[in-house]
């Protein structure tokens, strides 16, 4: 009963997302509402027009991946965000490319980002960076948080330097892992009205440290090829890899199901959360198959196949929905 009853949950949670996703499918075209907000904002910060075209296109991910988790957290909270918050959202969205560009390729510290926000920098991007911290906090449920969470969102990053060409030990990375996730994550919910206790905090700086696990485990052929060394490339195998994730998604679970929100709203997070999570063992399952080949895994010496994960695969899909079923959340 419980797998009818996870049918129908899921089925129903999944409406709001697919107009999000056929809303982010528009947005290259020029349509939809997140293109709207795109326009809007290009009229209020006109340097956003002098952007190169695949920074453009990062901040459109982040639209995008913005409203899949505004969506993800207000079907946890029961909350249906106002426009003033998803705008809040959006606007810290557009910020998160801009600042990553300037750590990682202009290797800006924290220290010279934070003068660029109180208008004492020289540098070009000044004024488009100062508008945009105002545009976040203007209508920020609670201003004082959300600066701090910037703060600590741009010294993960800057920590995150320290993965380019260097092998640190696992401890070290899960650190600079979860704090990169974490405080990004945070930072999203904390656009919206309802304020987070200190154990949705907790909560949710675990699920942005899993989520950029995750992430890190389907990018690995990317970060190969860019010299940058995560969790996945420091694992002792592939093995102990599904193992940490398996135990990382245990936790976010048990960090979860003591918060005080309706078990039928938690019950659809769940389902969600798990959705995205299972889709990470099929990558892992496509790597402990290349190390059974070769004795060893050393992704620096594969190719582009054996570390691309095809997640379109109809029967890797259908697998995935099958385990979010069967699976008795609650």
């Amino acid at each position: 009963m419980y797998r009818f009853i996870n049918l129908l949950l899921l089925a129903r949670v999944s409406i709001p997302f697919l107009s999000i996703y056929l809303a982010g499918k528009k947005l290259p075209k020029e349509q939809g509402a997140q293109f709207s907000f795109w326009q809007k904002i290009k009229n209020e910060l006109p340097d956003l027009q002098n952007l190169e075209g695949p920074l453009q296109r990062r901040i459109y991910h982040y639209l995008f991946a913005n409203s899949l988790t505004t969506q993800w957290f207000a079907t946890l909270l029961d909350y249906t965000p106002s426009v003033t918050e998803k705008e809040t959202g959006f606007y810290i969205a557009t910020a998160t490319p801009i600042a990553d560009y300037l750590v990682d390729r202009e290797k800006l510290s924290t220290g010279q980002i934070e003068e660029m926000l109180n208008q004492v920098s020289t540098h070009p991007w000044q004024r488009l960076v100062s508008g945009l911290f105002s545009k976040s906090m203007e209508h920020h449920p609670d201003p004082s948080t959300g600066r701090k969470l910037i703060f600590q969102t741009l010294k993960a990053q800057e920590q995150s330097l320290l993965q380019h060409h260097n092998h640190l030990p696992f401890e070290s990375l899960k650190k600079i892992t979860w704090d990169k996730g974490g405080y990004a994550l945070l930072l999203y919910r904390s656009a919206l009205g309802p304020t987070m206790s200190k154990a949705e905090y907790e909560a949710v700086f675990q699920l942005g440290g899993l989520m950029q696990l995750h992430n890190d485990i389907f990018d690995l052929y990317r970060d190969t090829q860019e010299g940058i060394v995560t969790l996945p490339m420091v694992a002792s195998s592939m093995r102990q890899l599904s193992t940490f994730f398996q135990q990382e998604i245990d936790k976010t679970y048990r960090l979860f199901i003591t918060l005080p929100y309706r078990q039928y709203q938690k019950r659809k997070f769940f389902l969600l959360l798990y959705l995205a999570v299972q889709t990470g063992f099929h990558a892992l399952k496509q790597y402990e198959a290349v190390e059974k080949k070769y004795g060893h895994f050393d992704p620096s010496q594969l190719t582009r196949s054996e570390l691309v994960c095809d997640m379109d695969d109809l029967n890797k899909i259908s697998k995935t929905v099958f385990a979010t079923i069967n699976k008795k959340h609650i």
